[in-house]
């Protein structure tokens, strides 16, 4: 069985998981604190949130990026994904966490981290990206990370863009005015009409 992390900011992670997930024919089990993605083809595991205004020590020194001290709802979220990684996963991908990715691979189950483009030498992202069997670049080949060490590029496999909309046809160009494609998350953004006007 194959375990999927999804992460709760935005939506991009639960889209693009489940886009791949659908394609796995129900061998997945998802794994998040953001209720079922709509269209997720297997089991899905609740987690339970584990924000808070008022973190004690959340990084261990810089080691880590969010494991708060005395946090319950971080405890059990960890402890539900460790209990199903114990029975009845083999493959565990994350996308993204580096907490969920060590622990992965601290019990023992090849680990696939959904990688991000960027420097990712922090002390974090260099110990997941180190302990996972494997990288999966979303983006094409032919523009590798330069920041990234050779050590990780020889373990990724480039996908190119994964989209929900992989499966429609683009319609024909109507006129000869140019178009601009522009593409946000649910994050929010600064970008006004003008801007838009200005790019196009």
């Amino acid at each position: 069985m194959i375990g999927w992390y999804v992460h709760h900011h935005g939506l991009g992670h639960a889209t693009r998981s489940t886009q791949i997930a659908r394609h796995l024919r129900g061998e997945v089990v998802g794994f998040g604190s953001v209720p079922v993605p709509e269209g997720w083809p297997g089991a899905w595991v609740q987690l339970p949130p584990d924000l808070t205004d008022e973190p004690a020590d959340p990084t261990a020194g810089g080691v880590l990026h969010w494991a708060p001290l005395d946090h319950p709802g971080h405890r059990e979220r960890l402890s539900l994904i460790g209990e199903h990684l114990r029975r009845d996963i083999s493959v565990m991908v994350v996308d993204a966490s580096c907490e969920v990715a060590l622990l992965s691979r601290l019990l023992g189950v090849r680990t696939v981290v959904m990688a991000m483009r960027g420097d990712r030498r922090d002390r974090p992202h260099e110990a997941a990206y180190d302990g996972a069997s494997l990288l999966i670049a979303p983006w094409p080949g032919t523009t590798p990370e330069p920041t990234w060490p050779e050590r990780w590029h020889r373990k990724t496999r480039y996908v190119g863009g994964i989209s929900r909309f992989d499966d429609r046809t683009a319609p024909p160009l109507t006129s000869s005015r140019r178009r601009v494609l522009v593409a946000w998350g649910t994050g929010g953004t600064g970008v006004t009409a003008a801007d838009l006007d200005a790019a196009e």
